[in-house]
Protein backbone atom coordinates (compact mmCIF):
# COMPACT_ATOMS: atom_id res chain seq x y z
CA UNK A 1 0.00 0.00 0.00
CA UNK A 2 1.05 3.53 -1.06
CA UNK A 3 1.60 6.58 1.53
CA UNK A 4 -0.61 8.29 -1.09
CA UNK A 5 -3.19 5.78 -0.58
CA UNK A 6 -2.80 5.98 3.34
CA UNK A 7 -2.78 9.54 2.97
CA UNK A 8 -6.75 9.52 1.15
CA UNK A 9 -7.62 6.77 2.66
CA UNK A 10 -7.32 8.23 6.58
CA UNK A 11 -9.25 11.43 6.25
CA UNK A 12 -11.84 9.72 4.44
CA UNK A 13 -12.43 7.26 7.64
CA UNK A 14 -12.27 10.35 9.69
CA UNK A 15 -9.42 9.64 11.45
CA UNK A 16 -6.58 12.23 12.03
CA UNK A 17 -3.11 10.66 12.80
CA UNK A 18 -0.74 12.97 14.73
CA UNK A 19 3.05 12.48 14.82
CA UNK A 20 4.94 13.45 18.16
CA UNK A 21 8.65 15.22 17.10
CA UNK A 22 11.50 15.69 18.92
CA UNK A 23 10.44 19.27 19.94
CA UNK A 24 7.46 17.90 21.75
CA UNK A 25 4.86 19.36 19.44
CA UNK A 26 2.47 17.35 17.05
CA UNK A 27 2.39 16.85 12.90
CA UNK A 28 -0.12 15.87 10.76
CA UNK A 29 1.06 12.96 8.62
CA UNK A 30 -2.05 12.80 6.53
CA UNK A 31 -4.48 15.28 5.66
CA UNK A 32 -6.96 16.25 7.95
CA UNK A 33 -10.70 15.70 7.49
CA UNK A 34 -13.26 18.20 7.35
CA UNK A 35 -14.31 17.55 10.80
CA UNK A 36 -11.22 17.87 11.97
CA UNK A 37 -9.76 21.54 10.10
CA UNK A 38 -13.45 22.22 11.33
CA UNK A 39 -12.64 22.08 15.53
CA UNK A 40 -9.57 23.66 14.54
CA UNK A 41 -10.65 26.55 12.93
CA UNK A 42 -13.29 26.70 15.51
CA UNK A 43 -10.65 26.60 18.26
CA UNK A 44 -8.85 29.20 16.65
CA UNK A 45 -11.32 31.68 16.24
CA UNK A 46 -10.14 34.43 14.34
CA UNK A 47 -6.24 33.17 15.28
CA UNK A 48 -4.05 31.42 13.32
CA UNK A 49 -4.90 27.68 14.06
CA UNK A 50 -1.85 25.41 15.12
CA UNK A 51 -1.91 21.82 16.84
CA UNK A 52 -0.72 22.67 20.27
CA UNK A 53 -1.88 26.25 20.88
CA UNK A 54 -5.79 26.45 19.59
CA UNK A 55 -7.11 22.72 20.10
CA UNK A 56 -7.19 22.51 23.96
CA UNK A 57 -8.25 19.24 23.79
CA UNK A 58 -5.13 18.18 22.37
CA UNK A 59 -3.18 18.91 26.02
CA UNK A 60 -5.34 16.42 27.51
CA UNK A 61 -4.99 13.93 25.50
CA UNK A 62 -0.95 14.16 25.08
CA UNK A 63 -0.55 13.95 28.31
CA UNK A 64 -2.36 10.78 28.34
CA UNK A 65 0.20 10.00 25.14
CA UNK A 66 3.25 11.11 27.42
CA UNK A 67 2.65 8.68 29.92
CA UNK A 68 1.55 5.53 27.68
CA UNK A 69 5.19 6.64 25.44
CA UNK A 70 7.65 6.79 28.46
CA UNK A 71 6.04 3.76 29.57
CA UNK A 72 8.16 1.57 27.68
CA UNK A 73 5.12 -0.22 26.33
CA UNK A 74 5.01 -0.91 22.52
CA UNK A 75 1.48 -1.30 20.81
CA UNK A 76 -1.32 0.91 21.04
CA UNK A 77 -3.88 1.96 23.41
CA UNK A 78 -7.54 3.21 23.03
CA UNK A 79 -8.15 6.59 25.37
CA UNK A 80 -11.74 7.73 26.14
CA UNK A 81 -13.86 9.54 23.76
CA UNK A 82 -14.67 12.93 24.34
CA UNK A 83 -16.17 15.61 22.52
CA UNK A 84 -14.84 18.71 20.68
CA UNK A 85 -16.62 21.86 19.65
CA UNK A 86 -16.97 22.60 15.54
CA UNK A 87 -18.96 25.23 14.27
CA UNK A 88 -22.04 23.86 14.03
CA UNK A 89 -21.90 20.43 15.87
CA UNK A 90 -19.91 18.87 18.16
CA UNK A 91 -17.83 15.78 17.17
CA UNK A 92 -16.95 12.45 19.34
CA UNK A 93 -13.63 11.88 19.68
CA UNK A 94 -11.48 8.40 19.76
CA UNK A 95 -8.29 8.52 21.08
CA UNK A 96 -5.41 6.13 19.94
CA UNK A 97 -1.87 6.17 21.43
CA UNK A 98 0.55 4.50 19.75
CA UNK A 99 3.85 3.39 19.03
CA UNK A 100 5.18 2.39 15.84
CA UNK A 101 8.69 2.03 14.90
CA UNK A 102 9.80 4.34 17.36
CA UNK A 103 7.27 6.66 16.47
CA UNK A 104 5.32 8.14 18.87
CA UNK A 105 1.89 8.39 17.22
CA UNK A 106 -1.66 9.91 18.63
CA UNK A 107 -4.71 8.88 16.03
CA UNK A 108 -8.04 10.70 16.68
CA UNK A 109 -11.05 8.57 15.38
CA UNK A 110 -14.48 10.57 15.13
CA UNK A 111 -17.07 8.42 16.30
CA UNK A 112 -20.62 8.65 14.40
CA UNK A 113 -23.44 6.61 13.46
CA UNK A 114 -23.59 3.44 16.53
CA UNK A 115 -20.45 4.00 17.68
CA UNK A 116 -21.37 7.68 18.87
CA UNK A 117 -23.46 6.43 22.05
CA UNK A 118 -24.76 10.69 22.72
CA UNK A 119 -28.11 10.20 20.49
CA UNK A 120 -28.65 6.82 22.84
CA UNK A 121 -28.22 8.52 26.27
CA UNK A 122 -29.87 11.69 25.48
CA UNK A 123 -32.86 9.36 24.41
CA UNK A 124 -32.64 7.62 27.47
CA UNK A 125 -32.54 11.11 29.34
CA UNK A 126 -35.71 12.36 27.46
CA UNK A 127 -37.59 8.93 28.56
CA UNK A 128 -36.43 9.56 32.38
CA UNK A 129 -37.93 12.81 32.00
CA UNK A 130 -40.94 11.90 30.48
CA UNK A 131 -41.29 9.07 32.86
CA UNK A 132 -41.01 11.85 36.00
CA UNK A 133 -43.67 14.03 34.38
CA UNK A 134 -45.65 11.26 33.98
CA UNK A 135 -45.07 9.92 37.96
CA UNK A 136 -46.20 13.33 38.72
CA UNK A 137 -49.10 13.45 36.73
CA UNK A 138 -50.59 10.14 38.04
CA UNK A 139 -49.63 11.84 41.65
CA UNK A 140 -51.94 14.59 40.75
CA UNK A 141 -54.58 12.20 40.26
CA UNK A 142 -54.39 9.84 43.23
CA UNK A 143 -55.00 13.16 45.71
CA UNK A 144 -58.66 13.24 44.25
CA UNK A 145 -59.09 9.18 44.12
CA UNK A 146 -58.07 9.32 47.86
CA UNK A 147 -60.47 12.24 48.95
CA UNK A 148 -63.19 10.27 46.70
CA UNK A 149 -62.06 7.20 48.71
CA UNK A 150 -62.83 8.92 51.70
CA UNK A 151 -66.02 10.66 51.11
CA UNK A 152 -67.63 7.32 50.52
CA UNK A 153 -66.25 5.68 53.34
CA UNK A 154 -67.37 8.50 55.44
CA UNK A 155 -70.74 7.74 53.78
CA UNK A 156 -70.58 4.11 54.24
CA UNK A 157 -70.12 4.81 58.36
CA UNK A 158 -73.12 7.00 58.33
CA UNK A 159 -76.48 6.60 59.26
CA UNK A 160 -78.12 6.78 55.35
CA UNK A 161 -80.49 4.21 53.69
CA UNK A 162 -79.65 1.48 52.67
CA UNK A 163 -79.60 2.52 49.02
CA UNK A 164 -76.85 5.47 49.90
CA UNK A 165 -74.95 3.38 51.51
CA UNK A 166 -74.94 0.57 48.79
CA UNK A 167 -74.05 3.68 46.05
CA UNK A 168 -71.37 4.74 48.66
CA UNK A 169 -69.58 1.45 48.54
CA UNK A 170 -70.09 1.35 44.45
CA UNK A 171 -68.25 4.12 44.01
CA UNK A 172 -65.33 2.68 46.68
CA UNK A 173 -65.33 0.01 44.37
CA UNK A 174 -64.56 1.90 41.54
CA UNK A 175 -62.13 4.00 43.43
CA UNK A 176 -60.13 0.61 43.96
CA UNK A 177 -60.17 -0.27 40.36
CA UNK A 178 -58.72 3.49 39.33
CA UNK A 179 -56.36 2.84 42.04
CA UNK A 180 -55.31 -0.49 40.88
CA UNK A 181 -55.04 1.15 36.94
CA UNK A 182 -52.77 3.79 38.54
CA UNK A 183 -50.90 1.19 40.17
CA UNK A 184 -50.39 -0.40 36.66
CA UNK A 185 -49.25 2.60 34.93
Amino acid sequence: MSEVFLEKLLPTLGFVVLQRTDRGDFRLLAPAPPWFADAAKTAAGDDLATLGGTLPFLEHVAADAERFWWSGKGGAVTGEPFAIPGSAEEYLVRPRIATVDGNKLLLLERLTGGADSRPILQAAREAQLAHEQTQLRLNDVRAPIETIAALAARLIAADLPPRARESAGDVLRAVETARAALDAL
